[in-house]
């Protein structure tokens, strides 16, 4: 079992972008950081959850598809 930071899969979330009409673009433009960092984001390849961008890009994602960051990504205790 491979370890993972998501709680909603990578397409669970992209759905929910997708039902909302919002695009990884628009939320990248958002948070002015690049489509890349967004995406990595989404896919839980990024090392540090919830530190700088990374914290910016999830907290979009969230307020977009109405939902808690922890019912998105799991977050460790210590940075709830």
């Amino acid at each position: 079992m491979s370890k993972t930071n998501q709680i909603m899969t990578p397409v669970e979330i992209k759905i929910e972008l997708m039902k909302k009409g919002i695009t990884q673009t628009e939320i990248s433009n958002r948070c002015d950081v690049t489509l890349p960092m967004v995406s990595h984001v989404i896919n839980g390849k990024t090392k540090y959850l919830m530190y700088g961008q990374s914290r910016l890009i999830m907290e979009e994602i969230s307020r977009v598809i109405e939902k808690p960051v922890s019912e998105i990504w799991k977050i460790p205790e210590m940075l709830n």
